[in-house]
């Protein structure tokens, strides 16, 4: 059961999230339910502007999503792999950190949303510098704390944004989630030996996997 907690004015301003389940634990309680979680929650406030960041001839689409208040913010950019990734699929983390009063831009890779270049088709040199135009524009925004710009990668952004960040001194930091550490070509030798066993081919076909 979910209910929606409004104030005064019929606004919305949390919800409350309860569960049962059949009583187990006494037979003879049939039909009766125990209560087995009670969770609530209270509305993120923030405020949104669309940007648009420029690494050569390509137009980078993205969010910046401010915590409520005043004052100049820290910011993580969250980053997309060249995927055709939308901005909206990587709100989940970006609200993580805005409700922790940290500002948080999402932005779409490559040939995606309203963004323009070509999915599939770039190297990890290009997409770190795409990010890299995000950081420069928004060294240049009144809410943003320029020496406070940090990258979120996770599993193929965590190269890029481990790239970019060793191309500029304006990246203090960087946050990894599901990253290797190892050479990229490394991971994808590993991936292809691994796809072509699940597949069934013999040893020695995966043998020629890594000549």
């Amino acid at each position: 059961k979910v209910t929606f907690d409004e104030d005064a004015n019929g606004q919305v301003r949390g919800l409350s999230w309860k569960s049962w389940s059949p009583h187990r634990s006494n037979p003879g309680r049939a039909g009766e339910k125990t209560e087995l979680t009670k969770i609530g929650a209270e509305k993120l406030e923030f405020t949104e502007e669309h940007i648009t960041c420029r690494n050569g001839d390509v137009t980078i689409g993205g969010t910046l999503i401010l915590p409520k208040g005043t004052g100049r913010s820290p910011v993580v950019i969250v980053t997309p792999g060249d995927y055709g990734t939308n901005r909206n699929q990587l709100r989940l983390w970006a609200h993580n950190y805005v409700s922790r009063g940290i500002a948080a831009f999402v932005f779409d890779s490559r040939g995606a949303g309203a963004s323009t270049g070509s999915v599939g088709a770039n190297s990890f040199s290009d997409l770190a510098n795409d990010v890299l135009a995000c950081v420069q524009a928004l060294k240049a925004r009144p809410e943003i704390e320029p020496r406070g710009i940090g990258l979120f990668g996770f599993s193929n952004s965590a190269w890029t944004v481990s790239l970019a960040a060793s191309r500029s001194s304006d990246v203090p930091f960087l946050i990894l989630q599901s990253f290797v550490a190892v050479m990229p070509w490394k991971q994808e030798v590993f991936r292809a030996e691994t796809q072509l066993r699940v597949d069934g081919f013999s040893d020695a076909i995966v043998s020629k996997c890594a000549d």
